[in-house]
């Protein structure tokens, strides 16, 4: 495939440097995601790119896998026949030009164009995928994008409370669990494609495994031990919790996910489209029985 790309001169360099094995949709049917194997060379105000493809369903997903790379999407608008004016530090002048529609055509419905970026080991990204028939999100915009990126960016990690602490339990009693962050927080003041924008998450849901085959789904962070309210008994009101059977050591694991919002120079608040979840939380403990014994009275 020759793929031939007016006015672009300017990224010869760039396309050289981050193009390699690219998902990139076929520009007269925008039905179907391939990688490419490409190379391009500039001169004269042109790029002349040669390709080959090999087509699959799916796209590089993003977000954050367990200790694996970072992964962003820039939501770049639905195809068009011409090419709109660059924005600044987007590269969505790359997708525009690959996805780029024939006179009289029109993109499929609902549908979006996204270029993929991957987070390199020195802070920097490069672009590592496109797709040019995304499923459009309703209300999202290339800044609520950018919102939703920067927030998964910055979502914090909190560590896991216990009660009793020391990490070790007991069976039989409700051992005591929370999470060292408020269930809505502010993630800030941030720049945004030459916005300032505020940012803010709350939980939406923890998934909690107990390290014994037993999970539970919370809304909210849970309560501090606090020994003004304190807990006399096998089962504690007020506090949340789980209740081991067996000995040995476990992994109790904890992974938030969070909905957010998002304005704009203080105006008024917008969702961020879709959800973040930050990396598990963990904590080891130690699960034993107690037994009583009678003693001697001591003298």
């Amino acid at each position: 495939m020759n793929l031939r790309l007016a006015g672009l001169s300017s990224i010869a360099a760039l396309l050289v440097l981050s193009l390699g094995n690219h998902a990139v949709a076929d520009s007269p049917t925008l039905g179907q995601t391939c990688f490419a194997k490409v190379s391009a060379a500039g001169g004269e105000g042109t790029i002349t790119t040669v390709a080959t493809r090999r087509c699959h369903a799916g796209a590089p997903t993003p977000g954050k896998s367990p200790g694996g790379p970072v992964f962003r999407t820039i939501d770049c608008g639905p195809a068009t026949v011409d090419l709109p004016a660059a924005i600044p530090g987007q590269d969505c002048s790359l997708i525009t030009a690959l996805c780029r529609l024939a006179p009289g055509q029109s993109p499929p419905p609902n549908t979006t164009t996204t270029i993929t970026l991957e987070q390199l080991p020195n802070g920097t990204w490069t672009v590592i995928g496109y797709d040019c028939a995304a499923p459009a999100r309703t209300g999202s915009t290339p800044l609520a994008m950018a919102a939703h990126d920067q927030a998964q960016r910055l979502v914090p990690r909190p560590g896991i409370g216990v009660g009793p602490p020391g990490g070790v339990t007991l069976v039989n009693i409700q051992t005591l669990f929370w999470l060292s962050t408020p269930a809505t927080q502010s993630l800030g003041t941030v720049h945004l494609l030459g916005q300032t924008v505020d940012l803010q998450i709350s939980i939406t849901d923890v998934t909690w495994t107990f390290g014994d085959g037993h999970t539970d789904h919370t809304t909210d962070p849970g309560t501090p031990y606090n020994s003004t309210n304190p807990c006399h008994t096998a089962q504690c009101p007020g506090y949340y919790g789980h209740t081991y059977t067996t000995t040995g050591p476990v992994t109790v694991t904890a992974t938030i996910t969070w909905t957010g919002r998002y304005r704009v120079a203080g105006g008024t608040w917008q969702p961020i489209p879709g959800t973040v979840t930050g990396p598990p939380a963990t904590l080891p403990l130690t699960v034993r029985q107690a037994r009583g014994i009678l003693v001697p009275d001591p003298p």
